[in-house]
């Protein structure tokens, strides 16, 4: 019997995967999943200072984001529409103390997380929590719910 091995073409990675950005607009991508894990490790913490500052750093990010957004060409809307909506959740969070800033918070991991995943940037580790319909990043492989940390702390289940 011959062994008969598929084409190379078969063996390539998808044709549909992450789009690659390049340059300041990358450098900057990548500065904004550094804050989100920033903000999620904040909100672990339950310090209400801590999560604010975060949420302003991460805002920072974002703004600074959006300013290079162009480099991404025919990517710019739905990048600017990411961006904005998560600036839009994280400002809306701010104004909001204790429980109130859940909905809001959940909203902006939501769009920030999907940065992550449609463009190819530093790894992350993405989780959903089934309990609280919650979805978040952060470079820790152990699940940290940043929605419901004393309820849900440990619930979340790697999203592939």
């Amino acid at each position: 019997t011959q062994l008969i091995l598929p084409p190379l073409v078969a063996l390539a990675k998808p044709k549909y995967g992450k789009i690659s950005v390049h340059g300041s607009l990358q450098m900057e991508l990548n500065k904004v999943l550094k804050a989100t894990d920033g903000l999620q490790k904040a909100c672990i913490t339950r310090n209400e200072k801590q999560i604010d500052r975060a949420i302003k750093i991460l805002i920072l990010n974002l703004n600074q984001a959006n300013q290079k957004s162009n480099l991404a060409k025919d990517q710019k809307p739905h990048l600017s529409r990411m961006i904005n909506a998560a600036i839009n959740h994280l400002e809306v969070t701010l104004n909001r103390s204790g429980e109130s800033r859940k909905d809001s918070l959940k909203e902006a991991f939501n769009h920030l997380v999907q940065i992550a995943k449609v463009y190819k940037l530093d790894e992350y580790q993405v989780f959903f929590c089934p309990l609280d319909k919650s979805v978040w990043l952060q470079k820790n492989n152990k699940p940290n719910n940043p929605i419901n940390p004393q309820k849900y702390g440990s619930c979340g289940k790697l999203v592939k």
